[in-house]
């Protein structure tokens, strides 16, 4: 019961930091970079990327992460200065639809979590820093709609990430598709309120731009408009119907 009680707590905590974020008015990236840091947190890794799924381009490229995420298709050159190597590391990877292991969930939307034999396939970098031990990776859903993948590389507890935090890492990221499908939402309304707004404006100022019958005076001639749009706005001529 205390068990349950923490994971309740731990995902209530996330939640209500995600949300505030929302209420700030924080950037896509900064709530990106809020998510990697949920998770890490959760999970007790010591880095973590998240990679943002493109549907035109068909590509997951990292947008946020926090420690030094290794690389995972990259193979650096032995000479090269750790300066380089690290900011390479630091600037992170894309990966195509089904690439590797980060593509390979997106397009199966099933996490993996691989150890030891299972990572032989990864690029070994001679830095330690970039050395793999165990590697998370789940999709980031919502309704079976893929908004990115996150990824977890190595834990801060020398025997590997226990079930537990296994378990309450991938309530995180069910919970992670419902915030960034909240957030997508939101800025969906908050573009058609100003849509709606703007026509509003152009709509006021048509009106003033259009003559009005009572300006027109011709002798000879007996005047009269009806001048109705589809919505807000139309065209600026009038027909002249004799």
């Amino acid at each position: 019961t205390s068990q349950v009680t923490k994971e309740k707590k731990v995902l209530l905590d996330f939640l209500h930091s995600m949300f505030e974020c929302i209420a700030q008015g924080l950037s896509s990236n900064e709530i990106y970079q809020q998510i990697v840091h949920g998770g890490l947190t959760t999970i007790e890794g010591v880095s973590a990327c998240f990679f943002k799924f493109n549907s035109e381009t068909k590509e997951l490229i990292a947008c946020a992460n926090e420690g030094l995420f290794p690389l995972l298709k990259t193979k650096l050159p032995k000479k090269l200065e750790r300066s380089k190597m690290l900011s390479i590391a630091m600037h992170g990877e894309c990966f195509s639809y089904g690439e590797s292991f980060i593509g390979g969930v997106a397009r199966d939307l099933c996490p993996v979590s691989l150890y030891g034999k299972d990572l032989i396939c990864l690029p070994k970098n001679n830095d330690p820093a970039l050395k793999v031990r165990a590697l998370l990776v789940y999709p980031i859903t919502f309704k079976q709609e893929l908004f990115g993948v996150l990824a977890i590389a190595n834990s801060l507890n020398s025997n590997g990430f226990s079930e537990e935090r296994c378990r309450l890492f991938e309530s995180v990221c069910e919970q992670i598709g419902i915030v960034l499908n909240s957030v997508r939402q939101l800025n969906e309304l908050l573009k058609k309120r100003k849509l709606d707004f703007d026509l509003s404006l152009a709509e006021q100022v048509q009106s003033v731009l259009l003559p009005k019958i009572e300006e027109l005076n011709i002798n000879g001639l007996e005047l009269s408009v009806n001048y109705n749009t589809s919505q807000k706005v139309g065209g600026d001529l009038y027909d002249i119907i004799p």
